[in-house]
């Protein structure tokens, strides 16, 4: 029996991609270019561009349209986009948090700070 082991690295657990890293991937496995998405989804280039950049926030009607481009459920990409969202609240928090401490003279490293 082959079996494989995944090793995750505690740094990964604190790291959440955009929805748009899956999108991307989504595309390529389609072979479908960004302006043939665009044309069938009615959503500007630049704005596909950007939710791939984590730069557009994806809402519920966007979730529909790429829904019906993709054949992915809506409820998934809303469901990456508030993981994305949590994520850079907790980094920007964790930032604040190291500024004070820095500002307060204290010693802490960045890599203590919690995900």
């Amino acid at each position: 029996m082959n079996t494989t082991s995944t090793i995750i690295k505690e740094e990964d657990l604190n790291y959440c991609p955009p929805p748009g890293d899956t999108l991307e991937e989504v595309l390529e496995s389609l072979n479908m270019s960004i302006p043939v998405f665009s044309d069938r989804t009615g959503i500007p280039v630049n704005n596909i561009i950007r939710l791939i950049d984590g730069d557009y926030p994806l809402t519920a009607e966007t979730a529909d349209k790429l829904q019906h481009a993709t054949g992915v459920p809506g409820r998934f990409w809303l469901n990456r986009e508030a993981s994305y969202r949590r994520f850079l609240k907790r980094q920007e928090t964790n930032r604040k948090v190291y500024d004070g401490c820095l500002a307060c003279g204290e010693n802490t490293h960045e890599e203590n700070l919690p995900g």
